[in-house]
């Protein structure tokens, strides 16, 4: 399902609301305006996706596939504004860290530069079962249902500086 944000008010509602009615229905934010405020809180509502109206048709068909198979797409010029920490508003101050442990904190910074479960492995030197642990763990402390959500919530929560 495609939303347009503007005009609704708190879209964040409805997309809360259809998420909850239809677990299974893929929610993807379609907006003309670039506004990291906005797709964080799309993706913290359960948006699976955050696209931008002027992108071409084949970039838009690729987007909405990805969606269907269970990815979270989002516009890389806001992943690097996220990335690059220049976000700044009362939606980005820090919050208590929730226990997160030293590894999980690390796993959780290599999720905020893209990294795949291999590749978080060799970077940490263990194994992708391992990493996949701690991950679920991240997860479940955080209180967030995926990667993306949970590499948003680690950018907002001061987990992009020291490693």
């Amino acid at each position: 399902m495609l939303i347009d944000p503007v005009g609704i008010g708190d879209f964040t509602d409805l997309v809360r609301s259809l998420k909850e009615a239809c677990p299974d229905t893929h929610v993807v934010v379609l907006t003309g305006t670039l506004d990291a405020e906005i797709m964080t809180k799309a993706i913290q509502a359960g948006a699976d996706g955050f696209l931008m109206k002027d992108m071409s048709m084949e970039a838009l068909a690729q987007s909405l596939r990805l969606v269907m198979i269970g990815e979270t797409v989002f516009p890389s010029a806001l992943a690097a504004l996220l990335i690059g920490g220049r976000l700044n508003g009362a939606a980005y101050q820090a919050v208590p860290h929730k226990g997160v442990s030293k590894r999980e904190a690390q796993v959780l910074r290599c999720l905020q530069n893209g990294s795949s479960n291999k590749t978080i492995a060799n970077h940490l030197r263990i194994t992708e079962a391992t990493v996949k642990i701690h991950l679920k763990s991240l997860l479940r402390k955080i209180e967030v249902s995926n990667r993306t959500q949970a590499a948003l919530w680690g950018l907002n929560n001061g987990f992009a500086d020291a490693e």
